[in-house]
């Protein structure tokens, strides 16, 4: 059900691929080899994760994309990159060694991208 939803975002949401996400959760392979086995029990779930996807979101996605669409724009673009990192590059998503250090980095970064993202946004603003 979480493949159908993820690829019904991807139908919803303009820009973002379903793909990657499918493959950075390790749904991809089993998803396509149930199609090429025309496995039912692939094909239903994946269905009713769909359309329960495009009933429940589709109103949401267009609402938000009226009212707050660079706001939205980045976030899909910040999901797709970071996707696409994930999956180009896996050793980084090893996160055995993740020590204290390791938290208090991810926090200062965490904490660098906000105040970066909110000095774009007025920028953003400040030019319109």
């Amino acid at each position: 059900m979480l493949a159908g939803g993820l690829i019904a975002l991807g139908v919803i949401v303009p820009g973002l691929s379903p793909s990657n996400l499918l493959l950075y959760l390790g749904l991809f392979n089993p998803m396509l080899n149930g199609f090429k086995r025309a496995d039912l029990g692939v094909f239903i779930p994946i269905a009713i994760g769909g359309i329960l996807t495009m009933a429940f979101f589709s109103k949401i996605m267009s609402f938000l994309y009226q009212r707050f669409f660079s706001k939205v724009s980045h976030f899909i673009l910040g999901i797709v990159v970071a996707s696409t990192v994930l999956i180009v590059l896996p050793p980084i998503a090893d996160y055995s060694g993740f020590d204290f250090l390791a938290i208090i980095i991810s926090i200062v970064l965490f904490i660098l991208g906000i105040v970066l993202g909110k000095w774009m946004s007025n920028l953003e603003n400040k030019y319109k």
